[in-house]
């Protein structure tokens, strides 16, 4: 994933996030993820697997297709 992608990923996962009144924690905890590895891909600074991208929307609670 190119750094572009990664950002609008994160950007994704961050406005989810926010409409869920979800905090990085606790994305963390239900995704199996620790909370730094949320902030990384949130960021942009991480490219996540195609398994974390598949936890993440089920934690988050939206077709994996959404992200």
């Amino acid at each position: 994933m190119k750094n572009r992608n990664r950002q609008r990923f994160g950007a994704l996962v961050a406005k989810t996030m926010r409409q869920k009144n979800m905090n990085a924690r606790q994305l963390a905890e239900l995704a199996g993820l620790t909370e730094s590895a949320v902030w990384r891909i949130v960021r942009g600074n991480r490219h996540p697997s195609l398994t974390t991208a598949l936890l993440l929307a089920r934690a988050l609670e939206i077709e994996t297709g959404a992200l």
